[in-house]
């Protein structure tokens, strides 16, 4: 009867080893898939700050254009005018690159004019239209225009000037080291290590925008000052339709790719 128990005992020992096994095995996937699963959402939600900082880049451009771009002193030049589309998408602008990008094709609602297409062949003509000088002309490719389209923009590049602010700060503590022990050296690696690894995941993200002339469209400008007759304005204005796209990984063939757009009125 002894024998029988222990024997007993032992498997019941290994069935109670084979389910914690099998508990921890479990854990360990779903904790996995938690931790891989935060890191999609964050660069989801990178990308998505990225595609705002688009628009902005964008919206950014075109007051310049009207308002005459900042120089080295801090004040407005006079180049200066209204944006217009006179920007083709034909690809001889892009280098006679073959396709548009995949975040202008993310746009429903633009045109898809030369989107991989070959140019139209003139049709062929008769020897009775060549006697006539009448042979047929080649069509025209249909086209579309914008304001400006800025592609393969690097988000990095507009965020360095923090990053690198917070490294010189760092700097300036390390000619100080008296008033640093170990310890706090060791933080000031180990926070150097995180803000080295923080730039190399920036440098995945780009964006890209572009913008179109959609027309004159009436100004509002609301405002408050002594007079007590003055009020809401309304001006001449040109409304424009921005689009932007956040884009992580490579631009032709990105890993996450999300767009956004918007309208803005600019007084004239």
């Amino acid at each position: 009867m002894k024998k029988k128990q222990k024997g007993f005992a032992l498997v019941l020992s290994l069935v109670l080893l084979l389910a914690m096994s099998l508990m921890g095995g479990a854990l360990i996937v779903i904790a996995s898939s938690d931790h891989q699963g935060n890191n999609s959402s964050d660069e989801y939600q990178q990308t998505f700050y990225v595609a705002e900082t688009a628009l902005l880049q964008a919206q950014k451009s075109l007051i310049d254009k009207i308002l005459g771009p900042i120089d080295n002193s801090g004040q407005r030049s006079s180049n200066r005018s209204i944006p217009r589309n006179t920007l083709s998408i034909d690809p001889i602008n892009y280098g006679n690159r073959s396709s548009l990008t995949p975040c202008y094709k993310s746009f429903r609602n633009l045109s898809r004019a030369f989107d991989g297409l070959p140019p139209p062949q003139k049709p062929p003509c008769t020897p009775e239209e060549e006697a006539a000088n009448n042979c047929p002309e080649t069509p025209e490719d249909p086209d579309y225009f914008l304001v400006e389209h800025k592609e393969n923009q690097e988000f990095y590049k507009l965020i360095f000037p923090i990053l690198n602010n917070a490294n010189a700060i760092d700097q300036i503590k390390n000619n100080n080291p008296s008033k640093y022990n170990a310890q706090q050296n060791l933080n000031k690696q180990m926070h150097k290590k995180a803000l080295d690894a923080e730039k190399e995941r920036l440098k995945r993200f780009k964006y890209e925008f572009f913008s179109v002339n959609s027309g004159a469209a009436l100004y509002k400008g609301a405002g408050t000052s002594l007079k007590k007759t003055s009020g809401t304005t309304q001006r001449q204005g040109s409304a424009y339709r921005i689009y932007g796209c956040g884009i992580m990984g490579d631009v032709d063939d990105p890993e996450i790719l999300i767009p956004l757009e918007t309208i803005v009125i600019l007084s004239h």
